[in-house]
């Protein structure tokens, strides 16, 4: 059974293939050393599920992943769960589908 990265928990063989599969083959990297990410979360509570400031936490991960993108504003609201195909497909301010702006940045759709 395949395991997360740098950790020792198990993850269902078909999750690991369909992620791979996602995207590409890639194996994404951490955009920073554990001293930046240690730096930011210090003081959070990750002892118990449901302990941090998910607004907080939310901040630092964009802030990890995306450096100086914009944090979204505003949230549409949108049921991603149906016809997720056909949202990805739309195109944002930009003119660009989220899913060729994904495909661009080495994400998936």
């Amino acid at each position: 059974m395949p395991f997360l990265l740098q950790t020792e928990l198990p993850i269902p063989v078909a999750a690991a293939k369909k992620a791979l599969e996602r995207s590409g083959g890639i194996i994404p990297k951490s955009t920073h050393e554990a001293a930046w990410w240690e730096a930011r979360t210090r003081g959070m509570d990750f002892s118990k599920e449901d302990r941090i400031n998910p607004v907080a936490f939310n901040l630092v991960v964009w802030k990890g992943l995306k450096g100086n993108l914009p944090y979204p504003a505003a949230r549409s609201g949108a049921d991603l769960r149906q016809n997720r195909g056909e949202l990805l497909q739309k195109p944002d301010a930009s003119g660009e589908s989220t899913a060729r702006r994904a495909k661009g940045r080495g994400g998936a759709e």
